[in-house]
Formats: structure tokens, C-alpha cells, sequence
């Protein structure tokens, strides 16, 4: 999974299935940290196909006074199934 920022500073992630198998009830977890002030969000995905990759817009924006250098993003995947 890859975070970027969108055309309007939405946090998004990319997330790859590089497997030979599709994958089913994927959650991603978005967290964005900015001074001092925390906000999580999970977002999921249903099934992604194998070898395949999709855009998730986690409905975060980043704030004007993000910093780079003292504020963080965090973007991983928590859990996915095979499918069957």
C-alpha cells in the first residue's frame, strides 16, 4: 500500500495485490497526525483481484498546516482474506 495526496490534499492510498490470488475484505487503516491532534479511519475493500490495483480515498484532508517534518500520515493494511 502507497499513501498520496489527491488533487485537493485528500489522503488516498494505493493498494496492490501483486498475488496470483484475488483477495477478499481488505481494511485499510488511515491515520493522520497534526499537531498534536490524531484522526483514524478504516475504509475497505471487497475484493481485489489478483494482480491488480485501486485507488482508496480516505475521506481525510490534510490541514494547511501540515508539516512534513513534525506531522505523519499512516497507511497500512490491517487485514485481508483469500477469496475462494
Amino acid at each position: 500500500v502507497e499513501a498520496y495526496s489527491g488533487e485537493n490534499g485528500q489522503i488516498m492510498a494505493r493498494v496492490i495485490n501483486p498475488l496470483g490470488v484475488s483477495l477478499r475484505n481488505i481494511t485499510i487503516a488511515f491515520e493522520l497526525h497534526v499537531g498534536g491532534k490524531a484522526g483514524r479511519v478504516n475504509r475497505n475493500i471487497s475484493v481485489l483481484a489478483a494482480n491488480v490495483a485501486t485507488n482508496v480515498n480516505s475521506g481525510l484532508i490534510l490541514p494547511e498546516s501540515y508539516d512534513p517534518n513534525t506531522d505523519r500520515v499512516l497507511v497500512q493494511v490491517v487485514s485481508a482474506q483469500l477469496a475462494n
